[in-house]
């Protein structure tokens, strides 16, 4: 027996005791009995209701724990396509700075492709220079 109908029956026991005791009439009794049966029936479904939540939250708290193990193994997952997008960010750089390397080579072994570039970045190379000298002379 649940907890709410150990108490509904021991309600009714002390109440069938009360009425027996103080000789009441018998469409009081029934009455009253009538009233305390309600209530057990209502008892009766509050435990319906109670199991079935009870169910019900064991149901939740073990979905709610397949949820977090799932979101460890996501975050695990997220952090090597970080690892990896790092990776390929530090390969396009260094094939970056490969090609830049390798336009200048073209450019000095003589290609016109790249030679207007080229000539770009010496003469702004000579400027700075240019200014370091005017610095320090002054």
């Amino acid at each position: 027996m649940t907890k709410i109908g150990n108490i509904a029956f021991n309600v009714t026991k002390n109440s069938l005791n009360l009425l027996l005791y103080r000789r009441t009439s018998s469409k009081f009794v029934s009455t009253v009995l009538s009233i305390l049966l309600q209530r057990i029936i209502s008892m009766s479904k509050l435990a319906d209701i109670v199991g079935t939540l009870e169910v019900r939250l064991e149901q939740l708290l073990n979905q709610h724990q397949k949820l977090k193990e799932e979101l460890v193994l996501m975050e695990q997952e997220r952090q090597q396509w970080l690892e990896k997008e790092k990776e390929y960010e530090e390969e396009i750089l260094h094939l970056q700075n490969e090609t830049e390397v390798l336009k200048h080579a073209n450019s000095i072994l003589g290609s016109d492709q790249y030679n207007r570039e080229t000539k770009r970045k010496i003469n702004a190379l000579i400027r700075e220079i240019d200014e370091c000298i005017v610095h320090l002379s002054e």
